[in-house]
């Protein structure tokens, strides 16, 4: 396989842009607050604030989990190639 500039170009943004989205997503989880900061008591209940937050964190945890499969199915789909493969395969299927 010929390695060439474009290559590098293309993996440097693809785990560039994975790194910072997950770092934001975890610095995102780590902020979450478990009871309704003092502004918005009169507004919010205790209850549904903490559950909706706990919505958010386990959101956060799968989103991790499925951009990491996502990341994983791209370098290997750059790396052995198959963006050839894949486009003649869906081009028979018409």
């Amino acid at each position: 396989m010929e390695i060439n500039f474009y290559y590098w170009i293309i993996l440097f943004s693809l785990c560039l842009d994975y790194f910072l989205n997950n770092f934001a997503r975890y610095l995102d989880i780590k902020r979450v607050l478990v009871s309704v900061p003092e502004e918005f008591q009169d507004y919010y209940d205790n209850n549904n604030y903490s559950l909706s937050q706990k919505y958010f964190r386990d959101n956060g945890k799968l989103a991790f989990i499925t951009s990491s499969f996502s990341m994983f199915l791209m370098l290997a789909v750059i790396y052995f190639s198959l963006f050839n493969s894949l486009d003649l395969l869906i081009r028979d299927l018409n």
